[in-house]
C-alpha cells in the first residue's frame, strides 16, 4: 500500500513540474551559424545538426550531394558563381528538397550531375514562407518545382535546363519576380495554382515562354522574348496581364482556344489591357465594350460579350489565333490582313457579324464559326489553309463571294444546316473543295465554281454499327434556276445557254439540276490594276532613254 502511494506522489509530482513548466518559462538556444566545412564537412550534415532558425554557412566548392531540409533555416551560398551543390540520386533525382516552412536558400549554383527526366534543382513540397533568391539552377529537368505550396518568395534567380524553369502546380499565392529562366523547355508554367504573381521575370530563348493553365493570377511587367513557340499561353480565367512585353516569339500570344473541346464562354474572360504589348502594339482583350473601333495597331484582338465593335485596317501574324469573337454581335471585320496556322479568324457563339473582304493567309482553319447564326462571310481571299472556311454547329450564315485558293480543303461544313453557300470560287484543294462531317443538311449551294480540286465534293462517314461507308445529308445544288460549275461535269450544252443539259449528280439524294458549263467568277486583276505597271515601264523606259540621249550628246557635242 505505502509503495502504491509513493508512485501515486511521483506521478503526482511530474504532473505539477509539465504543466508549471511554460509558465516558469523555457529557454530557447540562440540561434547560431553552423560553417560548411569548418564545422561540418557535408551541407546535410549541417542541416541535420541545425536547430529552428540557425544559418548554415557554405564557403566555395563543389559540394556533392542532395540536400534535405526539414528545419526552419537559412542556408547560404558563399557565392552561386563558386559554390555549387552537384546533386546525386539519393532523394530521387532532387538536388535541394524543401519540406519545412521559413526556409531561405540563396548564393549557389544547383545542378544535377547528369541530366535524366527525373532530376529537380529546387522542390518545394506543401510548404509555405519560404525564400529562393539568388541561384543559378541548371540542367534539370525542373529549374524550381512548387507543389501543394503557398505564400513562398522566388526572387532574382537564373535558370536553365530541359523541362519548365519554374513549374508552379497546385500552389497559390506564391510571388514570383526578377528571375531569368532561359534555355528551358519552358520559361514558367502555372498548373492549378490560382492567385499568384508573376512580375519583373525576363522569360526568354526557351522553347515556350509562359503557360498559365490557373484562374486568378497576376501576370505583370514580364519581357517575353525570343521563344521558340508561344510567348504567353493563357489557359485559365480571370488573370490578370499588365505591362508583359512580348518580343520576337515564334508565335507570341494564345488564347485557350479549348475550342475543340470546351466552349464555356466564361473561359475567355481575362483582364488584359493594352498595356500588354507585342513588339511595341497593343493587345486588344475587351470584354462587353459596345460602339468602338478597335486601333489599328492592334497586334491581336479578342472580343468577349461585345457590340458594335468595327475591326478593319489591321495586319495580325505572329500568333497561333489572330481575331477571336465570342459571344459578339452586330460586329464588323473588314479588310485585314491576318495570318495564324491555328485559327486565323475564330468566331463563337457570335450573330449578326459580318466578316468581309479580309486577307488571310496561311491558316490551320482559315475562318471558322462555332455554334454561331445569322452571320455574313463575304468577299473573304482565304489562301494555303488547312481549311479555308469551317462551320461547325452554325447555322443559317451566308457564305458569298469568298476567294479560296490551295490547302487542303475549301469549304467545310459539320452538322450546320440551312447555312447558303454562294457565288464563292474554291481552287486548287489538295483535299476536296466541299467537305462535310457529321450531318449537314438543308444548306444551299448555287453560283459557286469549283475547280483543279482533287475533288469538289466529298460526304462523311459515320460511325456506328448501322451506318456503313460515306453518305451525304440531303442538301440543295441549285436555286431553281442555277447551279454551280463542277470542272469534273461532263455534260454538254447544246443549246448554249451556259447550263448543262444533264444535271451534275453527287449521289441518289443530292444532284445540280442546272450546272454551269463555265466558272460564274475566276479571280483576275481588276481593270485598273495594270495601270500602275504600266506607268511604271513607261517611266523606267523614259529614263533608260534620257540617260541613252545624254551619253551621245556627250560623245557627239555640237
Amino acid at each position: 500500500m505505502k509503495r502504491y502511494a509513493s508512485v501515486l506522489v511521483l506521478l503526482l509530482f511530474l504532473s505539477v513540474v509539465i504543466v508549471f513548466l511554460p509558465q516558469n518559462g523555457i529557454v530557447k538556444a540562440e540561434p547560431k551559424t553552423l560553417v560548411v566545412p569548418d564545422d561540418y564537412s557535408t551541407i546535410q550534415e549541417a542541416v541535420d545538426a541545425a536547430s529552428e532558425g540557425d544559418t548554415i554557412f557554405v564557403k566555395s566548392g563543389t559540394y556533392n550531394e542532395s540536400v534535405s531540409i526539414d528545419v526552419a533555416i537559412s542556408l547560404i551560398g558563399e557565392d552561386p558563381a563558386t559554390t555549387t551543390i552537384i546533386g546525386d540520386m539519393r532523394l530521387s533525382g532532387t538536388v535541394v528538397l524543401i519540406r519545412h516552412h521559413y526556409v531561405n536558400v540563396t548564393g549557389f549554383t544547383i545542378q544535377p550531375s547528369a541530366y535524366s527526366w527525373t532530376r529537380r534543382g529546387v522542390h518545394l513540397l506543401h510548404v509555405s514562407y519560404c525564400n529562393i533568391f539568388g541561384n543559378v539552377i541548371l540542367n534539370n529537368e525542373e529549374g524550381i518545382w512548387v507543389y501543394g505550396c503557398s505564400t513562398n518568395n522566388i526572387t532574382g534567380n537564373t535558370v536553365s535546363g530541359h523541362g519548365p524553369g519554374i513549374l508552379v502546380e497546385c500552389s497559390p499565392a506564391n510571388w514570383i519576380s526578377g528571375n531569368i529562366l532561359r534555355n528551358n523547355n519552358l520559361g514558367v508554367r502555372f498548373i492549378a495554382s490560382p492567385n499568384n504573381t508573376l512580375c519583373n521575370n525576363t522569360i526568354s530563348n526557351n522553347y515556350g515562354g509562359l503557360v498559365v493553365d490557373s484562374d486568378g493570377n497576376s501576370i505583370v511587367d514580364n519581357i517575353i522574348e525570343h521563344n521558340r513557340a508561344n510567348g504567353i499561353e493563357l489557359l485559365g480565367v480571370n488573370n490578370i496581364l499588365k505591362g508583359n512585353k512580348l518580343n520576337n516569339n515564334t508565335l507570341n500570344f494564345d488564347i485557350d482556344p479549348k475550342l475543340r473541346v470546351d466552349f464555356r464562354n466564361s473561359q475567355f474572360v481575362n483582364d488584359v489591357d493594352s498595356s500588354n504589348t507585342i513588339e511595341g502594339k497593343p493587345i486588344i482583350f475587351w470584354n462587353n465594350k459596345h460602339d468602338q473601333t478597335v486601333p489599328e495597331d492592334a497586334a491581336f484582338v479578342v472580343l468577349v460579350n461585345c457590340k458594335n465593335i468595327t475591326v478593319e485596317n489591321l495586319n495580325v501574324s505572329k500568333n497561333p489565333v489572330a481575331i477571336v469573337l465570342v459571344s459578339t454581335v452586330n460586329s464588323k471585320v473588314t479588310n485585314n490582313s491576318v495570318e495564324a496556322p491555328d485559327y486565323v479568324i475564330f468566331i463563337h457563339n457570335s450573330s449578326g457579324n459580318t466578316i468581309a473582304n479580309n486577307f488571310v493567309f496561311k491558316g490551320g482553319i482559315g475562318i471558322f464559326l462555332h455554334s454561331s447564326i445569322q452571320n455574313e462571310l463575304i468577299g473573304n481571299s482565304v489562301t494555303d489553309a488547312t481549311s479555308g472556311i469551317t462551320l461547325e454547329f452554325s447555322d443559317e450564315n451566308i457564305i458569298d463571294s469568298n476567294f479560296i485558293f490551295g490547302g487542303s480543303v475549301g469549304i467545310r461544313l459539320d452538322d450546320s444546316d440551312n447555312n447558303t453557300v454562294r457565288k464563292n470560287v474554291v481552287k486548287d484543294c489538295e483535299k476536296v473543295a466541299l467537305s462535310f462531317w457529321r450531318n449537314a443538311s438543308q444548306n444551299l449551294f448555287y453560283l459557286n465554281s469549283l475547280f483543279n480540286n482533287t475533288k469538289n465534293v466529298e460526304p462523311y462517314s459515320p460511325i456506328g454499327p448501322d451506318q456503313i461507308g460515306p453518305v451525304f445529308p440531303i442538301n440543295s445544288w441549285n436555286n431553281g434556276t442555277v447551279g454551280n460549275y463542277w470542272s469534273d461535269y461532263n455534260g454538254i450544252d447544246s443549246d448554249g445557254d451556259g447550263i448543262g443539259d444533264t444535271p451534275y449528280v453527287i449521289d441518289e439524294n443530292n444532284q445540280d439540276n442546272y450546272p454551269l458549263t463555265e466558272p460564274h467568277a475566276i479571280p483576275e486583276f481588276p481593270s485598273w490594276a495594270p495601270m500602275p505597271i504600266i506607268l511604271i515601264v513607261v517611266l523606267m523606259v523614259a529614263v533608260i532613254y534620257r540617260r541613252s540621249l545624254n551619253k551621245k550628246n556627250q560623245r557627239n557635242p555640237k
